[in-house]
Parts: C-alpha cells; sequence; structure tokens
C-alpha cells in the first residue's frame, strides 16, 4: 500500500511558506542567524570558550520571526486561552490550516473521516519559562504547555476522532510520527493522516546544556559532511503534511506532491553513549526498508541525510548509506542535507529533510549543501560509492518514477527512514462550462480579513487568464471552509465574480452580498409578508433578469387567469398598476404570483427552509413553500380570499401602532373606539389595529396627541376584524374542496402561534386565517425556539424584517434577518441570484446550490489572512528576572538582577569576556579600570531610582579587580537604599569565598537642575605639547600597560599646570558582542 501527500505547509528560518523554503534552497542561501535578543538576556548564559559551566559558546540558530504572534479567532480560541498556549501549539495550528488550505481540503469535510494526527515535538522551553513568574499561569497553563496537548489540540479544534499523538524520538521525532501515520493508513484505522514536526527555541538552558555536550558549532555553521564539522547549529520551524492512502487519494481525485512507498524505524540499542550512533544500526534499517520493499537502489535520485556536522554522527550515517545503497549501484548515490541551509529543526527535521526531498523531485533540482570545504577525510567516499552534493544537481526526469530516501536520527537511538517517488501523473478536473451561472463565495473569521481575502481574490482574478480564473471562482466554494464573515456573488462567469469583488471594494453598489453568519450552525426560516409589501413595479427586475422566475411568474399568472379574467404578466408592465393595486383582487394574486416565484427559484438553487410562516396572506405562499398546497390550491384560495374580502371594500381600514395589544385595546376603550380590533400583533411592541375608517383614523389622531406612533396603512379593508364575518358563509361555499399535505417542512402558524400539522390547514383554517388576528410575533418565537437564527422575508419589499430583529432581541435570541427584493428597479442585476447569495452570505451552505462547483484539488486559492496579535502571559508583580527576557533593561557592565525591585546586581566577568578592559593593565595584571567602576555605579543608580539625572561622588577604589584569563569573578554591586551607599565586590564565581570588595561610593538622584556647562575655549601660553608615543612610554615607566583598546590619546596640550587639553580617538566598539 502506498501513501500520498496530498497538502503541505511549513515555516522555516526565512521562510515563510513552502514557495519561500524552495527559493531558499534553488538559491543555496543559508538563513541562520542568532537567537534574538529579545527571547532572553544573551550575556548572561554566554561564555567565548566551550566548557565553562552555566555557559553556551555559541547562540547561532536558525530562528523565526513573531514566534508569539497568533490569530485565536481563526480556531474560536479566546485571547485568555491562546495566551498561555505554547507558541508550539499556536504555529502548529496555523500550518494545519494551511496544508489543509493547500490540499483544498475545508476542515468540514473531514469531520466524518477518521483523521489521525501525528506530532514530532520535544521541547517544553515555554512552559519553563513560567518559573520567572508562577502567577501567570491560568487554568490554561498546563493545557497549554503539555507535550501531548501538542497533537491533541489539533484534533480538537478541527474536531478529528481519529488517533491523536505526540511522539517525541528527539531528532527524528517528525519521521517517526510520519512511519506511525503511514503505518495507522495502511492498517485502514485512519482514512487522512495530518502529520506535523515543531520546534521553538525559547529558553536559554537546552543551549547551555548542549553546549556542554560540545554538540553546537562554534562557528555558527552545519558543515555537513565536512572535514571542518564541529557540531551542529539549532533551528526553529515547523512542517504539517496532510497524507492518504492512494486508492483513496485518487478516488477524491486529490493532488499528490510525492508518494511514499516505504517507512521504517529501529533502534540503535547499546553503544558506547546514549548519544552515539550505530552505523550498523542504521545500515540495518535501510536495508530492511529498500528490501522489504523490493526498490532498485539504482533508481533512487539521492539520499537526503541526517547531517548534522558532527565528526561522530556523518562518518556514521555515510557509512550505513554507501554499505546498502552505494556499493549496490551503478553511480555514486548524492547525499545533502537542508541543515545547512537552515540549521537542525531538531524534532521537526525528518519533516524538513523529507519537504526538501518533495521540492526536489517536483522541481527536477537537488540543491547544494552549503558550507562544504572539504569533504570529511574520516569517511571514503569513493569506496562506498558516495557523493555530498556540492553544487546543485538537475534531476532528469525518467519513464519510471524515480526515488528519493529521507534519514532522521535521534540522540537517544531512534533512526527513521523513509522513501518517497515521484507521484502518477493524474489530470486536473476541467473548469466549468462558460456560462454556466456560479455562486462564488469568499469568507473569513473577521470583516477586515474577509476584505483582505477579497484583495487577493480580486488580483488573482485581474492576473489570471480565463480558464484559471474560471477554476479560481468554481473552486472557491467547496475548496474552502465557510466562515463566519462572507462575501457570495452569483454570477454567469467570472468576469462578473471579479466585477461584483472590484464593486465591493470600492464601496459601491455591486451584485455581491456580504454578511455575517449568526451562528455556528444556521437553520432557515421563510417568512412571507401580507399585505402592505407590494408596490407598482415589484418583481419586474427579476422577470426581465432571471429566465426561471419568469416562468415560475408565467405559470402562477396562468392559473389565476382563470379567477381572474386577465394575466399578471400583462399587470405587471400595466402602467396603470399603481391604481389597480388599490384592488385587494389585484394585489394579492400579484403579491402571492411574485413570492410564490421567488420561492420556486430559490428551491431550485437549492435553498430549502427549515421552516416557513407567513404574515395574514402571506400564510399562504407559506404553506405552498411548505408543499401543504399544490399551486392550483393556493392560486384558488387566493383568488376567492381576495374577491370576497373586495366586497367589504371601504368598510374599513388598518393602522399600525407602537403599542402591545394589551395598551392598545385599553387606549381605545378609553377614548370611546369601541369597534377597534387588534388585527395583529407583530412584535412585543408593535401591533395592527382595524376596525371601521373613522374610528381608526380618530385612534391615530389620539394615539399622536399622546406622542404615541400610529400610522394608517393604505389598505382599504378592516382586514382580521367582527366586519368580515359578513363574508363567512360566501367564502365556505366558494371556496373548492382542499386536500391539504403534511408537507415537506414545519409549518409555523400565525393563526395559533405554533406548529401546526399541514394536513390540518383546511377551509376552516383558511377563513382563521381571514378573520382572527395575526399572531406573528408568537410564530416568531417559536420558530426561535425551534432553533431558526436565519430569518429570509420573501417578499416584493422587507416590511416584517424590523418586527422579527425585535422580537429575537426581546428574547435574546441571535438572528439574522435578511430581505429578498427590494424597492428598487433598472439596476441590470438579477435580484433572484442576488438573494441567493444574500442567503449564503448570512449562512446558507452555498454547497445547496445547483450549480456548486465540486473540489477542484489542484487550484492554488488565495489563502485565508491571518491577523496575528502579540499573546503573552502579562507579568504580575511576583515576578522575576532569571532570564531578561524583552530586552526591558539592557545588558551592560553592571550586569543583571534577578529581582525587578531589589538594590543588588550580579555580572560575571574575566579577561574572555571584556578583553578590550582586559588591556588595561597594570604591573603585568588587567585590571578593572576606575571608569568601569565609575559606569557601574552610575548605571545602578539610573536603575534603582528610575531616571538617567543622579548624582554620583566618594568614590574610592580600595582594591583593583583583576580580570583573569583563567578565572571567572562573580561580581557584586549592592546600593543601600537608605543611604544610597554603593558597595562593588566580587568572588570567584561558582564559590562560596568571602566578598572582596572593590569599590565604594555614594549615588543619589539629583536634586537642582545641572546647568549646560560647556567647556571654556583654551587660551594662553601652550607649555608643553605630549604626542602619543611619549604619553604612553610615560604610561608605561609607571606600571601601566595600556592595550590598543587604551591607547585612545592622540597628543595632550599643557597651558601651565593647571589646564591640559586633550585630542582623543573615537572610542571601538565593545568587545563584548552583547554590550
Amino acid at each position: 500500500m502506498t501513501i500520498e501527500i496530498i497538502g503541505r505547509a511549513s515555516v522555516a528560518p526565512g521562510a515563510s511558506s513552502v514557495d519561500e523554503l524552495r527559493q531558499i534552497l534553488e538559491d543555496g542561501k543559508c538563513t541562520v542567524s542568532e537567537i534574538p535578543a529579545e527571547r532572553w538576556q544573551l550575556a548572561r548564559y554566554w561564555h567565548p570558550h566551550q566548557g565553562i559551566q552555566g555557559k553556551t559558546y555559541t547562540f547561532a540558530a536558525g530562528v523565526l520571526s513573531d514566534v508569539y504572534h497568533f490569530d485565536p479567532a481563526v480556531f474560536g480560541l479566546s485571547q485568555r486561552e491562546a495566551m498561555q498556549m505554547d507558541p508550539q501549539q499556536r504555529i502548529l495550528l496555523s500550518l494545519v490550516w494551511r496544508a489543509l488550505e493547500d490540499a483544498n481540503l475545508p476542515a468540514a469535510s473531514l469531520s466524518g473521516e477518521q483523521v489521525g494526527v501525528y506530532v514530532g515535538a520535544s521541547s517544553l522551553d515555554n512552559g519553563n519559562l513560567a518559573v520567572e513568574d508562577p502567577a501567570t499561569g491560568s487554568p490554561y497553563f498546563m493545557t497549554g504547555n503539555t507535550l501531548s496537548i501538542v497533537s491533541n489540540r489539533i484534533s480538537h479544534i478541527f474536531g478529528l476522532r481519529g488517533p491523536s499523538m505526540t511522539i517525541g524520538t528527539a531528532c527524528s521525532s517528525s519521521l517517526v510520527a510520519l512511519v506511525q501515520a503511514v503505518r495507522a493508513l495502511d492498517r485502514g484505522d485512519i482514512d487522512t493522516a495530518i502529520v506535523g514536526g515543531i520546534n521553538l527555541l525559547a529558553h536559554p538552558l537546552s543551549f547551555v546544556g548542549f553546549a556542554q555536550a560540545r554538540m553546537l558549532s562554534p562557528e555558527g555553521l552545519c558543515r555537513a559532511y565536512d572535514t571542518n564539522g564541529h557540531g551542529y547549529v539549532r533551528a526553529e520551524g515547523g512542517v504539517v503534511l496532510v497524507l492518504r492512502r492512494t486508492d483513496k487519494a485518487l478516488r477524491e481525485r486529490d493532488r499528490s506532491y510525492a508518494r511514499l512507498h516505504a517507512t521504517g524505524v529501529n533502534s540503535s540499542g547499546r553503544t558506547n553513549g546514549i548519544s552515539l550512533p550505530s552505523r550498523e544500526a542504521q545500515a540495518a534499517l535501510l536495508k530492511s526498508v529498500y528490501e522489504g520493499a523490493n526498490i532498485d537502489v539504482n533508481r533512487i535520485a539521492f539520499i537526503e541525510g541526517h547531517g548534522t556536522g558532527t565528526r561522530v554522527g556523518d562518518p556514521a550515517e555515510v557509512w550505513a548509506i554507501g554499505s546498502v545503497i552505494g556499493k549496490n549501484r551503478r553511480a555514486p548515490v548524492p547525499i545533502g542535507s537542508i541543515k545547512s541551509n537552515i540549521g537542525h529543526t531538531e524534532p521537526a527535521s525528518g519533516l524538513f529533510g523529507l519537504l526538501k526531498a518533495v521540492i526536489a523531485l517536483e522541481n527536477n533540482f537537488l540543491p547544494a549543501t552549503l558550507h562544504i570545504e572539504r569533504t570529511n577525510e574520516d569517511i571514503d567516499f569513493e569506496d562506498l560509492n558516495v557523493r555530498v552534493n556540492t553544487s546543485p544537481i538537475e534531476l532528469m526526469p525518467a519513464k519510471t518514477p524515480r526515488f528519493a530516501g529521507v534519514n532522521s536520527f535521534g540522540f537517544g537511538g531512534t533512526n527513521a527512514h523513509v522513501v518517497i517517488s515521484d507521484p502518477d501523473p493524474v489530470a486536473p478536473p476541467e473548469p466549468q462550462a462558460k456560462g454556466d451561472r456560479v455562486i462564488f463565495m469568499a469568507s473569513a473569521h473577521s470583516a477586515t480579513a474577509l476584505e483582505g481575502l477579497l484583495d487577493d481574490y480580486k488580483q488573482r482574478l485581474e492576473q489570471a487568464e480565463t480558464r484559471e480564473a474560471r477554476q479560481l471562482v468554481a473552486s472557491a466554494v467547496a475548496n474552502r471552509e465557510a466562515m463566519r464573515h462572507r462575501f457570495a456573488v452569483k454570477a454567469k462567469d467570472s468576469d462578473g465574480v471579479l466585477a461584483a469583488i472590484s464593486a465591493h471594494l470600492a464601496g459601491e453598489p455591486t451584485a455581491g452580498e456580504h454578511g455575517e453568519v449568526p451562528g455556528q450552525g444556521v437553520r432557515v426560516a421563510f417568512v412571507f409578508a401580507g399585505n402592505g409589501s407590494q408596490w407598482p413595479g415589484m418583481g419586474v427586475d427579476a422577470y426581465r433578469e432571471n429566465a426561471h422566475f419568469r416562468q415560475c411568474f408565467q405559470s402562477f399568472s396562468a392559473l389565476f387567469e382563470y379567477y381572474l379574467g386577465e394575466k399578471l404578466t400583462d399587470l405587471l408592465f400595466s402602467k396603470d398598476l399603481p391604481e389597480r393595486l388599490a384592488d385587494t383582487k389585484i394585489a394579492q394574486p400579484m403579491l402571492f404570483a411574485v413570492q410564490a416565484a421567488l420561492t420556486d427559484c430559490l428551491s431550485a438553487q437549492g435553498l430549502r427552509p427549515d421552516a416557513v410562516l407567513g404574515h395574514s396572506v402571506g400564510e399562504i405562499a407559506a404553506a405552498y413553500a411548505a408543499k401543504v398546497l399544490t399551486a392550483a390550491e393556493a392560486v384558488a384560495i387566493v383568488a376567492k380570499r381576495s374577491q370576497h374580502q373586495d366586497l367589504l371594500a371601504g368598510e374599513g381600514k388598518m393602522a399600525a401602532v407602537v403599542m402591545t395589544a394589551d395598551a392598545a385595546l385599553a387606549f381605545a376603550h378609553a377614548n370611546g373606539f369601541d369597534n377597534i380590533c387588534i388585527a395583529a400583533i407583530n412584535a412585543p411592541n408593535s401591533v395592527t389595529i382595524s376596525g371601521p375608517s373613522e374610528e381608526v383614523q380618530a385612534f391615530r389622531d389620539a394615539a399622536r396627541k399622546a406622542q404615541i406612533v400610529a400610522h394608517v396603512l393604505d389598505i382599504n379593508y378592516p382586514f382580521h376584524h367582527p366586519i368580515i364575518d359578513r363574508a363567512k358563509d360566501a367564502f365556505f361555499d366558494d371556496l373548492p374542496d382542499l386536500e391539504p399535505d403534511a408537507g415537506t417542512g414545519i409549518f409555523i402558524s400565525t393563526v395559533t402561534g405554533r406548529h401546526a400539522d399541514g394536513q390540518t390547514l383546511d377551509t376552516a383554517y383558511w377563513w382563521r386565517n381571514v378573520r382572527d388576528p395575526v399572531l406573528f410575533k408568537d410564530a416568531c418565537e417559536a420558530a426561535m425556539e425551534m432553533g431558526c437564527n436565519l430569518f429570509i422575508e420573501i417578499s416584493p419589499r422587507p416590511i416584517l424584517s424590523n418586527y422579527v430583529t425585535d422580537i429575537a432581541k426581546n428574547i435574546s435570541h441571535q438572528a439574522a434577518v435578511i430581505p429578498t427584493l427590494a424597492r428598487e428597479s433598472g439596476t441590470g442585476r438579477d435580484p433572484v441570484a442576488q438573494s441567493f447569495a444574500r442567503a449564503v452570505a448570512h449562512g446558507v451552505s452555498p454547497l445547496r446550490s445547483r450549480n456548486a462547483a465540486g473540489r477542484n484539488a489542484f487550484i492554488q486559492l488565495p489563502p485565508l489572512p491571518f491577523e496575528k496579535v502579540e499573546l503573552r502571559p502579562h507579568p504580575t508583580s511576583d515576578e522575576i528576572d532569571i532570564f531578561g527576557r524583552d530586552q526591558r533593561v539592557p545588558y551592560t557592565l553592571l550586569g543583571w538582577r534577578t529581582d525587578p525591585n531589589a538594590s543588588s546586581w550580579k555580572n560575571h566577568v574575566d579577561a574572555n569576556l571584556l578583553p578590550d578592559l582586559a588591556e588595561h593593565v597594570v604591573d603585568s595584571k588587567a585590571i578593572m579600570p576606575g571608569s568601569g567602576f565609575i559606569e557601574i555605579a552610575v548605571t545602578a543608580a539610573q536603575q534603582y531610582y528610575d531616571t538617567d539625572e543622579v548624582e554620583l561622588g566618594n568614590l574610592e577604589i580600595v582594591r583593583p579587580l583583576e580580570l583573569r584569563q583563567d578565572r571567572i569573578a562573580e561580581l557584586s554591586t549592592v546600593l543601600s537604599p537608605e543611604t544610597g551607599n554603593i558597595e562593588i565586590r566580587s568572588r570567584e564565581r561558582l564559590s562560596n569565598d568571602d566578598w572582596t570588595v572593590h569599590a565604594v561610593a555614594r549615588v543619589r538622584k539629583t536634586i537642582d537642575a545641572v546647568a549646560d556647562e560647556r567647556a571654556a575655549p583654551v587660551a594662553g601660553e601652550v607649555k608643553s605639547v605630549l604626542t602619543a608615543e611619549k604619553t604612553y612610554e610615560t604610561a608605561e615607566r609607571f606600571g601601566l600597560q595600556y592595550g590598543p583598546h587604551f591607547r585612545l590619546l592622540s597628543k595632550a596640550v599643557a597651558f601651565g599646570h593647571g589646564l591640559i587639553e586633550v585630542d582623543l580617538k573615537t572610542a571601538k566598539k565593545a568587545a563584548h558582542p552583547y554590550l
């Protein structure tokens, strides 16, 4: 069984992506630098000589930038929790996201599969830093800083239910993790695997520990397979790969970067030391892998070695490669190591080696291994038939797949090897046929991230050829996770999508829709408006711009023609429609036809509601949408309802009032309007009243005097009022027999205010729909109780949206309310397509669309923009300063204090750390100069008093401080808060000797402002001139042997006995690299 690598992502020193890493490899660059000063105060732990306890001789490293920056919102994490997470967890989450994007796999698509997570990690640096300030820990600290959670966090965030494990075998961790993933895939335990490796260098003591073992390169270079290789360079980085079995990858039409053929793991067993390799064990591993998979070693294009650049490790590795592979093939096998480019990423290094191998095969180019001046003289490369690729190699294509092997060894003896090959060629899917209307959606976790993503899409579409542009548009829905903030557009082609995006970004009217999903899961309710939503021109744009709407509307027009004697299609464009709409026999059929046609169009596009409800006559369209009524039955009810209501034209009016139902009735009765009834309860503080025209008008006038909002509607009928009872018998007699069905959705009645069985919607029910009050508020609350949180108003223009919003707000229910058609015309845009896009933008799955394209694994879409912020625990008053992080106080000759509020400091000094000061030689001994004591005292005062303006007095050098080559002195400076006395003392480092006092002084804050006194120009008779040569000769006679750093005098001119003018050279930079 073979495995395909279908997705990848990486971050490495100097390379924030796989493409940038490829460029570094092709350019032959080395991105090793040094640990940034803000990580910790490097000077505390550095010494130029090897073997110094508690010190490292190098901080050379391949480092990542902004390791504490993260975007928690992408992953549904709070900043409070993310702040406590090891940056390794955060970086891996980001890499998993990028790898899934690269594989064009939305995380949601994995929820039904068994997906395993296997991560190689070993560093606990971040958690160990908390020793400085334990009070910063929160309930999230342990889950944030435990190695097991590094993998478990990925499974948790992405909802993956397969095995989840963090593997620690030191430097081979990530490749061993990959082997475990491959075995689980082979067994069928999982369908997909996410494999990662991560390493960060956040703590100084691991540097100190490796330095004590002499494992680190003194010169800061990984010289793999070179005679001058004397250690490795530590590095940070992360890699994530997505794996699938070949059979599944072919079924899913995944793109493959490389095929995994064989893997193996073994251990070195007992050697002369646990960190010493066994070449025999490595050879046994290679033999088992290649013979077990029956791989012809002549087809191996190269081996990506472990290659750390150590005197013991490199010879052992090359011997094993040569013995098993090199000597059994015709041509020398090329070997190399990515560590020469980016350093040794320790537990992540195996996956970085694998990634380099994949990149090399993919690009037919094997990058050079750097820093080789002379190949290791302890290795017989010729006899072993092995060649180090000291220069780039063009890999020639072959008729059969080429193989490459990857080594990774842990310093505890766990060895891993993986064999990959070129993938089989698979043709990418063809883009959707030109002219098909497609739904495009881009989504992000924030509005600003969405704007950035749209800008990226705009640039890509502007630069893309027509075929690529169609692929970009068609793939955006199926290839990407649908997130909270969305932009959607349904357009005929990619040019239409580009135009919509461009207009949106420019703040201009657009066919695109942007919105925000109201919750984790979206349940849709269609809300059908009643009388009052009609207007002359309604549905015209939909009729003109949307062929399906036109077809549906024509069908309903034909059904109504039987009852009306005229066509709605003619009325739609009639010049006298404004007057005709005052006739409810015309208004209600027109309203229903628009609503029903719109419903059919949305349904055909894949938008089907979870629940429906309607206001008054809108209930008929709702019943049709729920398939409770047939089109013919619904049309008959509308036609007969409106005909019988029309007989009561002029007998009453209706008004919208901002009051509760009880308050409105009480107000009416208090003012003698006894024939006023509640026609509809629309919202918590909004009702519609109905009654005789004169009483409704009088109610309105009285309400205004009482500063109550009341608006008489442009309706010449007293709907939902006892006056209507006069039409009851005729309504029952005239309405044809109905056979309502149970329907396919949930019908929520505004007659009863709750869910109703469709089969109960008989003739009696439809009379109640005419006569009884509309319980719109209750019906909306019922929909919300069943989880509906996206309310789509199906109407010629929105009139109910404010009511629904008020109802949701009143019961603290998170919901979005959106319209479909609007009171605008002549835009040239398809309002039906725009309605569907608006629904998608507010949470409807775009995959519901019948025009939604399938996943295209071969396209590269713009990635989600991360909006990273720096997240670190806030220090508390309990903090001590062990590591000197964040450069809060720069390193000086004074040294450091572990208690930020204390008045004592320490430093470590010797002639090796301060070679320039050691040039101040008195009687053949290197002595700390007096100016050094002054600097120490002044700096102590400035730090303690937190001001640059301090006074120093009464300085007395009691005993010289010798700077020796063979002994490090622990320098201690103590300031008395009560007296301002300073004592500078020392003893041998790591001893319990008594302190030797070298200097004392007194300091205080400056009391008075110090005048800016400048030296007056020197004038007078020159008595003598001393050259530099003569001056230092004189000093030497007095036992002062100054070295070059102390020979700054150019000349000295004496004016009598009291004044000397001195010319000094510019001082050189301090020899200590961190001063």
